[in-house]
């Protein structure tokens, strides 16, 4: 099997060139589904990304297969014909600077994994802190007309004392906090566009999706593309609910001054990372503009089409993709089992491995069930020697090993010789 470091770096050479390519066939599907909505959008930004980490993680799996690779027994005339490499789409590295790789990696993914650790820590204490507060009769009416618009049932919505803006949290109970400042207003509009929106995220299971991202997108949080591709899902999942509270609770322009009016109110407000508020994607400038000018829409059926075939070449290209992997090897590593021209297992055979460029040997007996290993050796180019007394020598000249292999040597039965020496005694008479 692969090394674990060898697996790291075969999942970052992958990452490095398959989620650029994602990337690219989401803009240009984008592009072509402009006319979306902007819940189909998001929905083939999320797929985006989902296959951006799944594709490496792939490259992963199918070079963790250890490959079989049959051999046949070369003269030594056959050894300077062409051969093929063995060891595929693999690439050697020195040991040296593939630890610095993996030290520089694991320092990045440690610093995301603190920092989810720290928005989970900041999310908790919001709820631990949050006060339940009876809700003022306008809150009340515009708490009910949104649940009714949407068909969404009682959530409770608490008091965080410490927030200036709204913010949803959790899965399966969800909750919406309210700022103090939002008890004492009395606009209709306003308060239906903030607790609508926040109802919004929960009844499109926002946050559950949201958390799964985050998670998932840590291992490739050191390419630029996938930074790109999240902030699109950010920035369209606020767009999507923007849409949703616009058609169904609060009429667009209302709307959009609400926005303006909670971002003058929590314009200093940063709020925790794992949690749903009004103003995220930092697009307000966008979302304005689309509530007063909203662009023309495809009809429901032909947006259902149209983002099934924009997740069918999203999907075409990760198939692509994952046909294409390469590898990355610090070590290889070569094992089989030594059979005989019947079919059956030869024991205490000697198994040679000869480095071409070197002339170090590497030297293994079989098992008692005909079984060979060799591991953690340089990356390279060997001679496979297999020798049993009554069989002719096996060898292989060139032999490309850039991971670990597997070769089931057979022996030919070979002549034995056998010298009789007569000695003759002569008497003399």
């Amino acid at each position: 099997m692969e090394t674990a470091s060898d697996l790291v770096l075969t999942f970052l050479a992958n990452a490095v060139w398959q989620v650029t390519l994602v990337c690219a066939v989401a803009l240009l599907c984008v592009r072509v589904l402009r006319r979306a909505s902007m819940a189909q959008r998001h929905a083939l930004w999320s797929t985006a990304l989902l296959i951006s980490v799944l594709l490496p993680v792939l490259s992963v799996i199918r070079s963790a297969t250890i490959e079989i690779v049959p051999l046949r027994p070369e003269t030594e005339a056959q050894a300077t014909a062409p051969t093929v490499d063995q060891h595929g789409r693999t690439f050697p590295l020195s040991p040296v600077p593939g630890t610095a790789v993996l030290i520089l990696y694991g320092v990045l993914v440690a610093w995301g994994s603190g920092r989810n650790a720290l928005a989970w820590l900041g999310a908790w204490r919001i709820r631990r802190s949050a006060q339940s507060r009876p809700l003022t009769p306008e809150m009340q009416a515009a708490e009910e007309h949104c649940r009714a618009s949407i068909g969404l049932a009682p959530v409770p919505m608490l008091c965080g004392s410490e927030l200036s803006g709204p913010l949803t949290l959790g899965e399966r109970e969800p909750i919406i906090v309210l700022p103090e400042s939002l008890f004492q207003e009395t606009s209709p509009e306003l308060l239906r566009s903030v607790i609508g929106h926040e109802m919004a995220h929960i009844q499109r299971r926002d946050y559950l999706q949201k958390i799964i991202l985050e998670l998932l997108f840590v291992p490739v949080s050191f390419h630029p593309a996938a930074w790109y591709l999240k902030r699109r899902v950010d920035q369209t999942r606020e767009l999507a609910c923007d849409e949703y509270v616009t058609r169904e609770m609060v009429d667009p322009p209302a709307y959009a001054q609400s926005l303006l009016d909670v971002a003058r109110a929590i314009a200093m407000f940063r709020k925790p990372e794992h949690s749903l508020g009004v103003l995220d994607g930092d697009i307000l400038e966008t979302r304005i503009r689309t509530l007063l000018k909203p662009p023309a829409r495809f009809g429901w059926l032909a947006g259902k089409a149209m983002l099934l075939l924009g997740a069918i070449a999203l999907i075409v290209a990760g198939v692509m993709a994952a046909n294409h992997a390469v590898g990355v090897a610090t070590s290889a590593g070569l094992q089989g089992t030594v059979f005989d021209m019947s079919g059956a297992v030869v024991p205490k055979a000697t198994v040679t491995l000869i480095e071409n460029q070197t002339g170090l040997k590497h030297a293994r007996r079989t098992s008692e069930s005909g079984n060979f290993s060799f591991e953690s050796l340089p990356v390279g180019q060997y001679t496979l020697m297999v020798e049993k007394f009554g069989f002719s020598r096996f060898r292989q000249y060139r032999m490309e090993l850039g991971r670990t292999l597997q070769t089931n040597p057979v022996l030919t039965v070979g002549m034995v010789r056998e010298i009789i020496t007569v000695a003759t005694t002569v008497t003399a008479q």
